[in-house]
């Protein structure tokens, strides 16, 4: 159980109150000059202004906030001011203001959030009325517009938090983005940790709930938070969430049990229904009322009253990630109700001045049969499409969101990311549209081959100018896109996926993130590989989606081509590396770039290419010749058709090329070597072992031949064979992880724990970098009783890589084995 709410018997040493301060609200800013004046007048208008403080600390800032700072000292005398001769981050800025700090109550103050007139009155009302709180914080509205106060915000939506809870706390950081604490709470723990540089008021908060202090809840709406693109949370998305899921490992005590997974999130958006007013739900409370507002004083213009629930985020959720470089919800909005028995799945639809396309676009994943669907439509900017959308009569089912400036479609999508209530989420472009069974079918797959992430195929529509017909082009053609299996080593060299054709599982988006939002193309490319370097991709050999292809300037394809060359060429350099790691695929790299440069070209020459003959860029596909037409022997001619073959899945193909080479060439090495991948595809494993055998003998490649043995017996239930096989291999090339891993599968099987143990301690002396085998070894170390060495595995995984998959499985086997 988590420990009770109680506080430590006293800290270690209180500062007392200083000159009637009652709250020293601390700043810290860097760059924020636009935002100065704004959070100065914002300050000073609180109601208890005679009893605070303000101290800006400013971080070496390149801007004017000195001079605007000292003009407002001039006016106030609550304000100091302090400059560093260096940068430092927000968190030791807090900290040295804190040091400099008179108050009873301290809170941190962003220079680019606003508060209710009353909120520092409001939260010290409710800690002066229970002393066993440490720490208060209220409701907050969104905006996205810059300097709006709060009396006069453009609203987004709002964050309506739960009453406090330590596991919901773990869960999410439910602490909102103005909270105010007693000094104490900064005395007894040592303030923020400097170390950190996003997460370190979640830290500190974790760090406080873990010692026994009581936090409380004031469900007023008393805070207005800026959804800011160069915020820090904003710009540093992906560390955020790495330094929120360290502190969870750092505070989490394992005798409370398991701990909750981060996955609910807080934000209710404005315009959550699409007709009628908005309505507050029963348990939202109200800000103060307007009777009590001071005499010149407008009223608020921020709706006081929240829309029916849809979904509520976090600061390390939704504001730090609806507009992300590499956006992700790493917590996951309340799931929908499932009393009808149906899967959920949440549609992403951005779009922007396209309002014909996107009602069918809409409608069409609207209408998916046995699914419901909760649908996201993101207006990226442009005109409102409220009214057209009220014509689909979807009810609850359809969000839409409206972007107060163009940021295109990564960031549009990651918005709806964001928001996402369900446990499955997929994107459908504004111009596209699915079958009716397109969701139903993948989720089929999903469950029975319990995969995260499934794919479809597609059929590709040429549409053209027709006067009259619906958005003005009528369907004149059509291609069909028989998508191949999911091979990484392919999707390095070039994107095969459509967007619209992939269903992935929220999970997912939490371990590698969102769109990069620095790509203006490729960005779904770039996200496939991301997340394929950590889940599996299944293909579902269905063609249920359906792609809007126009060459006429009007979809993304054919106004960027320039663009799909520019940003292939920097997804190829982003992934060198590991490009390098497999023969020819640079090489391939190269061929697909300068394939793709030439279409464009050829593009370039003609208005209007007809009927499409290959995929467009944005879903480029394989280029036609990943193994190049071989000019020589009928022999490699045919060993670059089956290789090509095999590579597309063909394997009825692959198999007539390969047996008409080895009945011209039986001495052929590398043809047996592609006999024994083909033969393992056809899962029969005694012929692939023969064909590695062969492959051996007549001089393939001994790396590749002996790896292909070893995984071929080990199918065939040889696996003594195999595991002595990767023994001389692993002496022969020590370190390397792919043979590693088959040892260790090898060794599983012939549970010989004590030598897994051996051979995977002197890999981990040459890699150390390899975590997932020190993961293994931590298991292996398990099997042989060896509990101390397995927690102490356990402990430097938490320090070298605290999130990843699996720690808290090994945590609670470490439980059960000291129990035991």
């Amino acid at each position: 159980m988590p420990p009770e709410s109680l506080p430590p018997e006293s800290p270690p040493f209180a500062a007392p109150p200083g000159d009637g301060i009652l709250v020293s609200a601390l700043v810290s800013t860097y760059g924020a000059e636009r935002f100065m004046e704004g959070l100065l007048e914002d300050l000073e208008g609180q109601s208890i202004r005679d009893q605070l403080e303000i101290i800006v600390v400013d971080s070496a800032s390149p801007g004017r906030e000195g001079e605007i700072v000292r003009a407002w000292q001039k006016r106030y005398d609550n304000i100091v001011y302090l400059r560093t001769d260096k940068r430092e981050n927000a968190h030791c800025s807090v900290n040295r203001a804190f040091r400099m700090s008179r108050g009873r109550y301290i809170t941190p103050a962003a220079t680019d959030d606003r508060h209710h007139p009353r909120c520092f009155e409001r939260l010290v009302a409710r800690l002066e009325a229970d002393p066993t709180a440490m720490l208060a914080w209220g409701d907050s509205a969104v905006t996205c517009t810059e300097n709006q106060s709060f009396t006069e915000a453009d609203v987004i939506g709002w964050f309506l938090w739960p009453e406090y809870d330590l596991r919901t706390l773990f869960d999410c950081c439910i602490i909102g983005p103005q909270p105010l604490y007693r000094r104490e709470l900064h005395e007894w723990h040592g303030g923020f940790d400097e170390g950190m540089l996003v997460a370190g008021d979640y830290e500190m908060w974790l760090r406080a709930a873990a010692a026994g202090h009581r936090l409380v809840h004031v469900p007023e709406l008393l805070g207005l938070y800026l959804q800011n693109p160069r915020g820090n949370e904003y710009s540093n998305q992906k560390l955020c969430a790495e330094e929120s899921e360290r502190a969870r490992l750092r505070h989490w005590g394992v005798r409370w049990g398991t701990r909750p997974e981060p996955r609910s999130s807080f934000f209710v958006p404005a315009g959550a229904s699409l007709r009628g007013p908005v309505r507050a739900p029963a348990t939202a409370a109200p800000p103060p009322s307007p009777t009590s507002t001071p005499p010149g004083e407008s009223r608020t213009a921020v709706p006081t009253q929240a829309p029916p629930c849809l979904t509520k985020s976090t600061p390390e959720t939704f504001l730090s990630s609806a507009l992300p470089r590499t956006a992700v919800p790493t917590q996951a909005p309340p799931r929908r109700d499932k009393s009808v028995g149906f899967p959920c799945v949440t549609v992403v639809v951005p779009t922007r001045n396209r309002p014909e396309w996107l009602l069918r676009a809409v409608s069409s994943a609207l209408a998916q049969r046995d699914i419901e669907v909760e649908v996201i439509v993101v207006n990226d900017g442009g005109s409102s499409v409220e009214e057209s959308l009220l014509k689909l009569d979807a009810g609850s089912r359809l969000v839409s969101l409206r972007l107060p400036l163009a940021r295109e479609r990564s960031a549009a999508r990651n918005v709806g990311l964001a928001l996402a209530r369900n446990e499955w989420i997929t994107f459908l472009d504004d111009d596209d549209w699915w079958n009716e069974d397109h969701l139903s079918g993948l989720l089929e797959h999903a469950r029975h081959a319990r995969a995260r992430i499934v794919y479809s195929d597609a059929r590709m529509v040429l549409e053209e100018p027709r006067p009259g017909a619906p958005a003005g082009y009528a369907a004149t053609g059509e291609q069909i896109m028989t998508l191949p299996n999911f091979d990484r080593t392919e999707l390095l060299i070039g994107n095969f996926i459509p967007i619209l054709c992939a269903l992935v599982h929220r999970d997912c988006f939490a371990e590698a993130g969102g769109f990069d939002e620095s790509l203006s193309t490729h960005e779904d490319w770039d996200l496939w590989l991301r997340l394929s370097s950590r889940s599996s991709f299944h293909h579902v050999p269905r063609v249920s989606a359906n792609i809007s292809w126009r060459d006429d300037g009007s979809s993304t394809t054919s106004s960027r081509h320039d663009d799909f060359a520019r940003t292939c060429a920097l997804i190829h350099e982003r992934y060198r590396p590991e490009a390098e790691r497999f023969p020819g695929v640079v090489e391939a790299q190269q061929r697909y770039l300068d394939a793709m440069r030439a279409r464009h070209a050829a593009t370039a020459r003609r208005p209007h290419v007809g009927v499409p003959t290959g995929l467009p860029d944005e879903m480029p596909g394989r280029v036609p010749a990943l193994v190049p037409a071989v000019e020589g022997p009928d022999s490699e001619q045919a060993l670059a058709a089956a290789k090509l073959a095999l590579a597309e899945s063909r394997l009825g193909e692959a198999r007539t090329h390969l047996d008409r080479l080895l009945a011209q060439t039986p001495s052929h090495g590398e043809g047996w070597l592609t006999e024994g991948v083909l033969s393992i595809q056809e899962l029969d494993y005694p012929r692939a072992a023969s064909a590695f055998e062969r492959a051996i003998e007549f001089g393939a490649d001994a790396r590749r031949s002996r790896l292909g043995f070893a995984m071929a017996a080990l199918g065939a239930d040889r696996a003594g064979e195999a595991w002595d096989t990767l023994v001389e291999l692993e002496m022969r090339a020590p370190g390397d992880t792919e043979i590693t891993y088959w040892l260790i599968r090898a060794g599983v099987v012939l549970e010989r724990w004590d030598a897994l143990a051996v051979h995977l301690g002197e890999h981990l002396e040459i890699r150390p970098e390899d975590h997932a085998t020190r993961f293994a070894l931590a298991g292996i170390q398990l099997r042989r009783g060896a509990v101390a060495e397995a927690e102490k595995i356990h402990g430097e995984l938490l320090r070298r890589a605290p999130q990843l998959a699996g720690l808290d499985d090994l945590a609670s086997a470490l439980v059960n084995a000291v129990a035991s």
